[in-house]
């Protein structure tokens, strides 16, 4: 069980630095977006208690938003036409 929550913390590192270090930095044309943090979420197991779901999911929009230094602020304007 512990194993199993460390390796979640781990990929949860990992692929937030990933995304802040590497992929922040690569441009595609401004068609394509890649988010590998969102693996983050789609990994975790399926029997994973819903509140750490919302909770991680939370965290890593925070973490990401801190380092893209947004403030959240992209969310409002893609929906937008």
């Amino acid at each position: 069980m512990t194993t199993e929550i460390l390796k979640n913390i781990a990929r949860f590192i990992v692929l937030v630095l990933l995304q802040v270090l590497i992929i922040q930095n690569i441009n595609l044309t401004g068609y394509m977006i890649l988010l590998p943090y969102v693996m983050v979420i789609l990994i975790l197991p399926f029997e994973t208690n819903k509140l750490i779901v919302l909770l991680a999911s939370f965290l890593l929009g925070v973490f990401v938003d801190y380092f893209y230094d947004s403030s959240g602020s992209g969310v409002g304007h893609r929906g937008r036409i």
